[in-house]
Order: C-alpha cells, then structure tokens, then sequence
C-alpha cells in the first residue's frame, strides 16, 4: 500500500508542477457553472434547446471527465518516454497491479469530476441518486481515454491530438440519436453513447437503470480489452 500512496502522491505533484494541467483540475466546477448560469441564458435565444438539457449536462460531464484522463495520460506519456514502465517490472508489487490500482484512481477522480458537474449544475430532474448512478457510468470513461491514449500515442504530442479526437467521437453518439433514429442503436459500439442515452432517459427509472448497466458492461469490456493491449507494448 506504501508504494500506491507513493505513487499518487508523485502524480500530484507532478500535475501541480505544471500550470497548464492544473487548469484542468477545475474542469468540473467550470462545466457546472456553465450548465447552471450559461445553459438558461442560451434558453433565452434558442428556447429549443431545452428540452435537450440532458443531452448538454451529458456533454459537460463528459468533458469534465476528460480533465482527469488528460491529467493521468500526460503524466504516464512522461514515463512512457522515459522507459519508467520496465522499472516498473522489478518493483515489489507487479506492474499489473500497479497500473491497475492507477486506472482505479483515475476513475475515482473521473467519477467525482463528472458528481461535482451534475450537482453543482442543479439540472432539474437529477436527484442524488441518478447523480452517483450516471457519475459511476461517466466517470469509467477516464480510464478508458487514458488507456486510448496512452496505448496508441508514442508521445505527449500524440497524445495531445489523440485526446482532441476523442473528444470529438465522444459527441458523435448524437449523430446516431438525432440525426439517423431508423440507426440509433447502430452508435452503441461507442462507449460514449451509452452515456447520453442514461442521461436522456432520468425520467424513466427502469430505462435508465438499463443503459447504465450497459454502458458500465461496455467500457469495462474496452477498458480490458486496452489494458491487455498496453501490457503487450
């Protein structure tokens, strides 16, 4: 357990050592603020939006998610330079365990950034409940970017272009809902729809329960699937 307190603390103190990844510390609190004064006054000039408040808050978590997968992907694009993960081989605790117990934190901090956006948002319709349900299915998509990321770049510039195009195919799920319905399930490959589709369904407990299940089944499938795939790197 030492060498996993060990390790979080050096994460920490490598994210604060850059003033440009600490901005992404407060992602969440940005995101709700944005959804709980901007949204309203977004109403105001396209009072159409809103009934795709659901829709927008799944985005903002999403996007408050994405702070601690950029955060954990530079850091670990650092070591990946440096060759630290053969280091890693001859610790006292195997390297398995060690990137695995870093994916669990990571996802703790993915759960908390995409809880603090949805209730600091104050968005009509999300209990308590619902809020630790969809931050539970959200938040799995921290470790899922990170192992994207650091699986397929070689470097912290790759890393950078891959993160903005995961972004990207993180909103392309609602191509598949609203723009081609007769497909919409088509979009069900993409961790990412599963998000929105619990997001859109709050109101409808049983459905939402479902889609959460689904979407918690599907990132843990490509989580382990991309996490078999970096230990063969």
């Amino acid at each position: 357990m030492n060498y996993f307190l060990i390790l979080v603390r050096n994460d920490i103190r490598n994210i604060f050592r850059d003033k440009v990844l600490i901005i992404f510390c407060f992602l969440p609190v940005i995101m709700a603020v944005l959804m709980r004064f901007g949204f309203p006054l977004t109403v105001n000039y396209f009072p159409l939006i809103k009934d795709y408040r659901l829709y927008v808050l799944a985005i903002l978590c999403l996007v408050s998610v994405t702070g601690p997968a950029f955060l954990s992907s530079m850091i670990m694009l650092d070591e990946k330079d440096e060759n630290l993960f053969t280091v890693l081989r001859v610790m006292p605790v195997s390297s398995g365990t060690f990137i695995l117990f870093r994916l669990l934190f990571i996802t703790l901090l993915g759960f908390f950034a995409s809880w603090v956006t949805i209730v600091f948002s104050e968005t009509a319709g999300v209990n308590f409940f619902n809020a630790v349900l969809l931050s539970l299915q959200t938040g799995l998509t921290a470790p899922l970017i990170t192992l994207l990321c650091i699986t397929l770049a070689r470097n912290k510039v790759e890393g950078v272009t891959f993160l903005k195009g995961l972004n990207f195919l993180s909103m392309l799920p609602l191509v598949f809902i609203f723009a081609v319905p007769d497909w919409e399930y088509a979009g069900g490959i993409i961790p990412f729809y599963w998000v929105y589709k619990a997001f859109g369904s709050i109101e409808i407990f049983t459905k939402m329960i479902v889609y959460s299940g689904i979407g918690v089944s599907v990132n843990l499938l490509f989580i382990s699937w991309l996490y078999k795939k970096f230990q063969s790197i």
